[in-house]
């Protein structure tokens, strides 16, 4: 099983600062793991240090994933342009292709 995986990682920057406490570094980043046998038909991208885009063909199937972490409440600018961000980044996407959206939303409703 291990070694089976693959594993991508969006790290936010605060993470790499010296001397940033572990409650400031768990405010952001995202990741995403998929069996490696799917490696090949993938792509991947950074939209920000809290969106991970994977797009990906399943026998001749396109489909989207986005994994999140959306910001808490205590930060409602913050707040309001990750959902802008997420919103036109779904935009994007046809309607031929099965979008995922996974990861902590931090119970926003958004209308899709």
């Amino acid at each position: 099983m291990k070694g089976d995986f693959v594993h991508f990682t969006v790290v936010c920057q605060k993470k790499r600062e010296p001397g940033v406490s572990k409650e400031e570094r768990a405010k952001c980043g995202v990741s995403f793991i998929l069996h490696k046998k799917y490696k090949k038909h993938i792509s991947w991208d950074q939209i920000n240090e809290r969106i991970l885009l994977v797009e990906m063909e399943l026998k001749n199937y396109p489909v989207v994933v986005v994994a999140v972490y959306g910001p808490n409440d205590d930060a409602p600018a913050s707040s309001d342009k990750f959902y802008d961000e997420l919103t036109r980044l779904l935009d994007r996407f046809s309607i031929r292709k099965e979008i995922f959206l996974m990861g902590e939303q931090e119970a926003e409703q958004m209308i899709l």
